[in-house]
């Protein structure tokens, strides 16, 4: 029914200073617009009372709008002040247009737009405050707004007929009911970047720093379409109280409700003396609010930070996502039973600096899906996500839990909240009363009828990244929370966390043992890390199912500034009936750090922990600890709480380097009800199958470290292999025998022990493994400082990076102290009753050929001086030759050749030879120094290794020319060789220098041919002879070994011809020649520990072709100087080339 008009468009009479503005009445209701212009409400304003609605733009209330209204004022912006007190009451107050209920607009489609809204509150009482435009059951409409500002300096908000309702909201406002109330609203809402800051009040409802749509109906409207678009929101709250939420973004509440926006930001921030407190009941969320079927979805990133030197209390805790709220089908029935209510594509990010923060609930990360009513539909599915979640916690006390990932917890139905890519939870400061976790959170146990299936998860995608510096914590989760927290009869749960990967890095802080608290219950954790996940139940049912899986564990405590007081778990924590964690692959590295007490133990695992029915499962597992003291014990496996639980560790790999661990060093689980008596299990059949394929793996690995006991398995089911490294002291060794041992020299000080026993009695059994090794030791070393077992029928093989020696131990089983290693041999027991056993077999390495190669290296070089001074040398001596004087000159020649040895090696190397030369009738006569300088390197199977070489020498050359075209040539040569070896082999090296005279000599004979007056043939014949001198080294290397060479000698045979001639001022050369080296094997051989053997002897025999041009010139013709330029190419089993210049002055 048509309304009657009280008062239309009727000027109001303001104070002085204030803008004029439009009023209205209708329903009950003054609108006071300021319609264009800029206004100013004070308490001089008149028609203000409770039942004044503040409009900064146009006020479109039900009968006033016609077809003929116009609602387009895109073009006019807003800009309201409000200066009231907070006692004086107004009914809601709009920053841009309200359109309420349109009557002449029923059915049809319209638009309702406004530029720019400002809104400044300085003092109020009203029940909602919108800095953007309101819509109420607008039917087929849509409002548009631009961006907003909103200041507030004090307000008290109160909805005082439902104290939850009453907002703030930073955009635009859309409601709708029931049909019956007016018309079925499909409305639009479209707003620009939103700002709100807020510096003081009381607000008794929820702050929006975006938009708010709400379906307030509460019975079935599937056609109902509310959908909010906004751009980047903003909020800022400086001080206040607040009983509702605190939303960065938008609210979306009941069926047909949507939001889009781009981004979504909010900020407290209480200066030193102010006061910001979030009330029992109020979360602080960085993303949108969703209740009864709202969605959402924000394409960019989500922030909450949290600052100041003021007092802050929140006291609903944190959501970095959206929070999604009382998913209750039965009021407002979804168009599907499976939807996503909220996606946040980019980053949820928090920041908490502020000393004086007070968080009294969770954390979380990412997304909060919660249903707190039963749902009527028991197969509907809600899903959550979000990019990535970045949380930076500097400061502060936070009461419960702090989860990276999101957060599922559900009534009835399925909920899903995953992180699609990383979480990142960074821990500089602060204090933490519950437990902080890396990954996500599902929880589930409400509900009257305990057969209705509830499927709750939390997954993260991607890398769970934990890292601590400092604060003090209660715990440190690596992966999810899986929780069933109701003792009820529940039959069909299913409750479930996976994380991809952690990675996981303390670096300070205090972590005490584990407390969980969210808020309505809590439960402890005997431990202080867990790497896996945490299922825990408090059910006795064995139907449900709760599980937290990890694919991948890389966890680091690091650093003197970490204490702990509980345990570590690398892998999971299963606690309850049908509970399990598992993870594929952990991997533990505890370095510089002291961890415990002498009164306050804190124990490492390999694996995790099971109690109560559940199963803990970890396939591989590394546990590093370097330089660190642990006041514990080790364990490669998990811990088994009870009978009725299952701890597995499949294969698992401890390494001790530099470590101290007071207690027990074990390859197996802590069983407290059983794990005496599985160390007690003899070695009997157990009748399994094939029991080789169902082996458990364990490796220890100890590099100068101690101990108090060693405990190795006894179960049949497994296999433990020992690796001793340098200088390691336990108590004793107890428990199995392991069936790989293995003594590593390196690092062991001359003189000391790889092994000793301190503990009085203690006895190493060895007779697990038959074949023992001993790897880089060096004479004089101690295997074992203690007493020992050996079984009958044992061997030591002593490995290096050149072979293996094997000891036989004898047929007998031994049981003796001390296993000493001698250059005569292995020396078992002392006094007089010691036995020293010699080397029963010697086999060298193919790699060991290198040590002999460096020294062919040198022959080689030493031979390529001797070819330089028959060619290039000789070529120069006779160019400078003078009769009846002596002449200066120089050569030198470069190059690189490699040598078909069996393997092959390369010698890149210069040589220079400056001396005198003259004539005396056909005779001519030479002498002169030479230097060289070379590299070389060979190679041999997979094993490189270099050596560098230099000869400094004498020497004297001769040719004499016969009255026919017959010539003979020689030279002589004597000087010094050095080699420098240097080479890898594995994890190990080798290292000589060697130093040994060398001598050559050559003969040559040619006869020269004129083919023109230009141009001559010259063949020729030549023998070489070299020797190089060997040398006896210790080899730099763990072992220290002796490698000694013998002499070397080579022959070579060279037959030639060249073709030479003259051009003007040029002399020119070129010619072929094949040559054939005999000889020149580099012998050698290795002595260590009463064992002695040849080398490999590499040779440089066989057959090359070789191709020789050149070319002289002076400069000046009548000049002194003469240049010649001369290149040499080799092909055969010595390959390569050469280059030389040769230098003459003419005195």
């Amino acid at each position: 029914m048509q309304k009657t008009v009280i008062a239309c468009c009727v000027g109001a009479l303001f104070a002085a200073g204030t803008a004029a503005a439009a009023t209205h009445e209708q329903d009950g209701k003054t609108g006071i617009a300021g319609e264009g212009s800029a206004l100013t409400v004070n308490t001089q304003t008149q028609n203000v009372t409770d039942k004044s609605q503040l409009i900064g733009g146009w006020w479109h209330y039900t009968d006033l709008v016609t077809a003929e209204t116009d609602l387009n004022h895109a073009g006019s912006t807003s800009d309201l002040t409000v200066d009231l007190t907070n006692e004086k009451q107004v009914d809601e107050i709009v920053g841009g247009n309200y359109i309420k209920q349109p009557t002449g607009l029923a059915d049809k489609t319209h638009e309702a737009t406004i530029g720019d809204t400002k809104l400044t509150v300085k003092a109020v009482k009203t029940e909602y405050i919108v800095a953007g435009s309101k819509a109420n059951n607008l039917g087929k409409g849509s409002i548009v707004n631009g961006n907003t500002t909103l200041v507030i300096e004090d307000v008290f908000i109160e909805y005082a007929a439902d104290p939850s309702k009453g907002a703030v909201v930073g955009g635009n406002y859309i409601k709708a009911s029931s049909p019956s109330a007016g018309m079925v609203s499909q409305t639009n809402s479209t707003v620009g970047d939103t700002s709100v800051t807020i510096n003081g009040g009381t607000v008794k409802g929820s702050v929006y720093g975006g938009s708010f749509a709400e379906n307030y109906t509460h019975v079935d409207t599937p056609d109902m379409q509310l959908k909010l678009t906004t751009g980047n929101s903003s909020l800022q709250i400086n001080g206040g109280t607040y009983n509702g939420h605190v939303v960065a973004g938008s609210g979306v509440t009941g069926q047909g409700t949507s939001s889009t926006a781009q981004s979504a930001a909010v900020t407290i921030n209480a200066a030193k003396n102010k006061t910001v407190t979030l009330g029992n009941n109020s979360i602080l969320i960085g993303g949108d609010y969703l209740a009864n079927r709202g969605k959402s979805e924000i394409e960019g990133n989500t922030s909450v930070t949290v600052t100041g030197e003021g007092t802050i209390t929140l006291g609903k805790g944190i959501v970095g996502g959206s929070y999604v709220a009382e998913n209750k089908m039965g009021n407002a029935a979804a168009s599907s039973k499976e939807y996503t209510a909220s996606e946040i594509k980019g980053a949820t990010n928090i920041l908490v600096d502020a000393a004086n923060v007070t968080v009294m609930d969770e954390v979380i990360g990412g997304t909060y899906l919660r249903q707190t009513v039963q749902d009527t539909d028991k197969d509907s599915f809600v899903s959550a996500t979000v990019g990535s979640t970045n949380l930076i916690l500097k400061a502060g006390t936070f009461k419960s839990n702090v989860i990276a990932g999101g957060k599922s917890n559900d009534y009835t139905g399925s909920l899903s909240s995953h992180v699609l890519g990383d979480t990142s939870l960074t821990i500089t400061g602060g204090t933490y009363e519950a437990a902080v976790l890396g990954g996500g959170s599902a929880k589930a146990g409400q509900g009257k009828d305990v057969s209705t299936k509830r499927d709750v998860s939390a997954d993260v995608k991607g890398t769970a990244r934990v890292n601590v510096t400092g604060g003090t914590l209660k715990g440190v989760v690596g992966g999810g929370l899986s929780y069933l927290y109701t003792s009820a009869a529940l039959t069909d749960a299913v409750v479930t966390t996976h994380v991809e990967n952690v990675a996981a890095n303390i670096t300070g802080g205090t972590i005490n043992t584990m407390d969980h608290n969210s808020g309505l219950d809590d439960f402890g954790i005997p431990a202080s890390v867990v790497g896996g996940g945490v299922a825990y139940s408090k059910s006795t049912v064995t139907t449900n199912k709760v599980e937290a899986t990890v694919e991948n564990v890389d966890m680091t405590i690091a650093g003197k500034g970490v204490k702990l007081s509980g345990d570590i778990y690398t892998g999971g924590f299963a606690h309850g009936a049908k509970t399990a964690a598992s993870v594929n692959s952990t991997r533990l590295t505890i370095a510089d750090a002291t961890l415990g007490a002498a009164d306050s133990q804190v124990n490492v695992f390999a694996g995790g922990y099971a109690a109560l029915g559940a199963t803990s499962t970890v396939k591989t597992s590394e546990v590093t600890i370097a330089n660190s003291k642990i006041f514990g014990n080790v364990y490669g496996g998990g811990n088994k709480a009870d009978a009725q639980s299952n701890v597995t560790v499949e294969n698992s790999v401890i390494t001790l380097d530099g470590a101290d661990v007071t207690g027990i060093v074990s390859t197996e689980s802590f069983e407290p009800s059983v794990n005496a008596a599985l160390m007690r299990l003899a070695e009997a059949d157990t009748g399994a199958g094939d029991a080789e394929a169902n082996k458990t793996q364990r490796t220890i690995n100890l590099i100068n470290s101690k101990m108090g006991t060693l405990q190795i398995s006894a179960k049949q089911d497994t296999e433990t292999s020992l690796y001793l490294v340098g200088s390691n002291t336990v108590g004793a060794i107890t428990g199995g025998k392991a069936s790989e041992i293995v003594f590593d020299g390196t690092g062991t000080p001359a003189g000391e022990a790889i092994l000793t026993l301190t503990k009085e009695g203690a006895s190493f059994d060895m007779s697990g493994d038959k074949d023992i090794v001993a790897r880089n030791v060096a004479s004089g070393t101690l295997l074992v400082d203690g007493k020992y077992k050996t079984a009958a029928e044992t061997t030591v093989t002593l490995e290096n990076a050149f072979g293996d020696v094997v000891y036989d131990l004898g047929k007998d089983a031994i049981d003796s102290t001390d296993l000493l290693l001698t250059d005569a041999g292995i020396v078992i027991g002392t006094g007089d009753t010691a036995q020293t056993i010699g080397a029963s077999s010697v086999k060298l390495s193919e790699s060991s050929k290198t040590l002999a190669e460096a020294q062919l290296g040198s022959v080689a070089f030493v031979t390529q001086g001797a070819e330089f001074v028959a060619d290039e040398g000789m070529r120069s001596i006779r160019a400078a030759a003078k009769e009846g004087s002596f002449t200066a000159f120089g050569a030198m020649a470069g190059g690189y050749n490699r040598y078909e040895t069996g393997s092959h090696v390369d010698v890149e190397g210069f040589s220079l030879a400056v001396g005198t030369a003259g004539r005396i009738n056909n005779l001519t006569l030479a002498g002169f120094v030479e230097a060289g300088w070379a590299s070389s390197e060979s190679h041999v199977a997979s094993t490189e290794a270099d050596a560098d070489h230099d000869y400094y020498g004498v020497g004297a050359a001769m040719r004499y020319d016969f009255q026919s075209p017959f010539y003979l040539d020689g030279a002589v040569r004597l000087g010094q060789i050095s080699t420098e070896f240097d080479g890898s082999y594995g994890t190990g090296t080798a290292k000589y220098d060697a130093d040994g005279l060398y001598a050559t000599a050559h003969i040559g004979a040619g006869y020269v041919f004129d083919l023109t007056p230009d141009v001559k043939f010259d063949a020729y014949g030549r023998y070489l002879l070299s020797y190089v001198e060997g040398d006896d080294v210790t080899l730099e290397s763990d072992a220290k070994e002796r490698f000694s060479m013998d002499d070397t000698t080579t022959h070579a045979v060279r037959l030639g011809a060249r073709l030479e001639g003259a051009f003007q001022t040029f002399d020119w050369y070129a010619g072929l020649a094949y040559e054939h080296v005999f000889d020149g094997e580099a012998e050698g051989e290795l002595k260590f520990a009463g064992a002695t053997a040849a080398l490999d002897a590499p040779s440089l025999k066989g057959d090359s072709a070789i191709v020789d041009l050149g070319f002289t010139m002076k400069p000046e013709a009548n000049g002194p100087w003469t240049i010649g330029v001369g290149l040499k190419g080799y092909a055969g089993d010595r390959r390569g080339g050469t280059g030389s210049v040769n230098v003459l002055y003419t005195f």
